[in-house]
This record gives C-alpha cells, structure tokens and sequence, in this order.
C-alpha cells in the first residue's frame, strides 16, 4: 500500500470521527464530516450538526481563506452533493475554494447525488478519488437501506437476567444493567434518529427517554405504541422528548377525547392486524418522516414481533448476572423462541460486568 493511500485512510478516518458528532441528529440527511488538509496538515474541519444546517464540506471550508483553500485536499465521509435542498450544492463551494482534490469515502445511494457529485467535480479538473472502507460501509448502513426502501434500520433492545426475566413482578420495573451498560445505552440512543417504545412500558416505567451523558442531556424524538390512548401527558416523556408520535387504533381516536394540548404531540391512527397494531404501517409512518436509524426499547411482546415480522436489522441482548426468580417477568411467554436461530452473525462484549449479545439479520 502507497503512503499516499495510508494518508488518505488515516484522513478518512478523520472524516468519519467528525460525521459522528452529528451522527442521531440529521435526519432526513445523513451525518457527514470533513476536513480539509493541505502540505500534509489538517487546517480545518466540519460536520454536518442538523437537518437544514450547513453540510460538513461547508463548515469546514468557510474558516479558510481563499489562499488557505487554495490546492488543498478535502476528505469528506460521503460524496459531496450537487443539487440545491435546504442548502445548496456544496460541489460549488468546492469548485469556488479551488480545491484540487477531494477523497470521499462512501457512494451517495440518493439518486440526486449518486455520481453526479463526482462527475460534477471532475467536470472543473478537481482530482476526485473514492475509497472504498468497512468503516465507511458500516457507517452508511442505515442511510443506504432507508434510501433505497424508505423504512428505518431498526434495532431492538432488551436487558434479562440470567433466568430469563426483564421484569419484576407484575412487570414492575427492575433495574438489571450496571451503569456502562446504561452509558452504552444512553449512546445509542443519541445516535439514533428516534426511539420507538409502548404504552405498556412508559406505564410502568414512567421512563424520560432522552439521552442523559455524563455533562450531556439530549432530547430524542419518541414514537410509542398506544393502541387505546392510554396515555396521560403529565408522563415524563411528553416533556423530555423533543417530540411524541402516540400511533393508536382509528376506533380509539374516535371514542376517546384525547387532549392535544402540547406542541410537541401528534397523533396517528394506524390499522390493526390480528389484535394488534400493524407494524408494517407503523414503520412506514416512521421512514417517511425521514428516520433512517430507530432505536427500539420496549418489553419483550413489541420485541418478539418485531422479530417474528423481520423487521429487525440489529439486535441487542444485555445477559446481566442477576437472578430474579419465578416471581419476576419473563421476556418471552415461550420457551421456545425459534426467531433467534435465524441470525446472520453473532458478537459478544463485556459492559462491566453484563454480557452484552449483538445480534445482525
């Protein structure tokens, strides 16, 4: 491998550490980052912070004057956009800072952007070269599959102890995870999109719901699953939540007077199937809103469907070393959980001192 590859990796890398800055907080968009590097030394970065915002390619090149920018190397985690949306193309400020060469390190799936950013750059003599990484790949899973299918990359949650059980008696919360496993936790949450949970759960829980860091409190847009409009919105997520979807059955909005007093609620009536609320609706609402990653934390009956309706793209079960005892809440009302034998590949962790499975589809 030449040094100029090795520079280019390292540098990449760079780009994707800035794109996770933003990363839980763009959508519809991607998270992007980048940095500019000239006689071998990065002389300035971006990221992209929110939807609507300036893109990475943008903060990171209006620092620099125009003789700084000049003949310099830009590194952007995903190919630079052509095309005018809430801001405009960032190819044209590439092209005005006479840049001379550009590194991205994943193909834009938006047929808007797809080649056209390159071949817009290439088209001005601008040196353009993609380098195809894992990192790059992994990073842009959950974009590239909501841009081709419009449904979120889901991945579900759950904590059990040792025997099987999520819950006290009665359902009754029970704390199972040691505090990494919950920092781990609260950091999926911020880098997801949204978090997808059930009228059952925050009924019992009471749960905020938003990502609380150490120096850091963040608020999450929450769908929740309340097929009979349950809940009261003296909860605490109606008021840590940047915002609530409550997704409930056409017959219980039209029986139910229920109050739409806050700015930040909205409620969507969704078909049911076989009893239940129809998952496929569900998540169609939730990819047209533009949510490419969900989080989904919930009990164990919204994780089993999930599952068993293949909706699930990565897994997560935290095994804490904890005996709860026949009096506690199973996760499962079976034995027998024969979705879990499909999987595509298996990793464990340590968090502290739980074991924490990942499972992908």
């Amino acid at each position: 491998m030449s040094q100029r590859r090795d520079l280019d990796l390292t540098f990449l890398s760079q780009a994707f550490d800035e794109a996770r800055k933003g990363r839980g907080f763009c959508a519809p968009n991607p998270s992007v980052g980048a940095l500019v590097v000239k006689n071998g030394d990065v002389i300035s970065r971006g990221f992209h912070s929110k939807s609507g915002a300036p893109h990475a390619e943008v903060e990171a090149l209006k620092k620099l004057k125009p003789e700084e920018a000049h003949g310099a190397t830009l590194y952007v985690s995903l190919e630079p956009c052509c095309h005018f949306g809430k801001t405009p193309p960032c190819t044209e400020l590439i092209i005005d800072k006479r840049i001379s060469r550009v590194v991205y390190g994943y193909k834009d799936p938006n047929p808007l952007v797809a080649g056209k950013g390159e071949e817009c750059l290439l088209e001005k003599g601008i040196e353009v070269e993609f380098v195809s990484t894992e990192e790059g790949d992994a990073y842009y899973e959950a974009y590239n599959y909501w841009t081709n299918s419009k449904l979120p990359w889901v991945t579900a949650k759950l904590a059990m102890s040792l025997d099987g059980k999520i819950a006290g008696t009665n359902g009754s919360r029970l704390l199972l995870t040691s505090s990494v496993a919950n920092s781990f936790t609260h950091l999926c949450r911020k880098e997801s999109d949204a978090i997808l949970t059930t009228a059952k759960t925050v009924l019992k829980d009471n749960p905020q719901l938003n990502v609380r860091l150490e120096h850091e409190t963040f608020a999450k847009p929450v769908y929740i699953l309340d097929r009979n409009l349950e809940l009261s919105l003296d909860l605490k997520v109606f008021s840590t939540a940047s915002h609530v979807t409550l997704f409930c059955s056409p017959k219980a909005l039209e029986t139910q007077k229920h109050p739409r007093a806050k700015s930040n609620l909205s409620i969507v009536t969704i078909e049911e199937s076989q009893g239940f609320l129809d998952l496929e609706l569900v998540l169609n609402h939730i990819g047209r809103e533009g949510i490419h990653e969900l989080w989904v934390e919930a009990g164990g009956e919204l994780f089993q469907r999930l599952h068993q309706e293949k909706w699930v793209k990565r897994t997560l079960i935290y095994s804490c070393p904890i005996w709860v005892g026949p009096e506690g809440t199973p996760a499962f009302h079976s034995a027998q959980v024969p979705f879990l034998s499909a999987s595509h590949t298996n990793r464990w962790q340590s968090l502290g001192r739980d074991g924490l499975l990942e499972i992908r589809w």
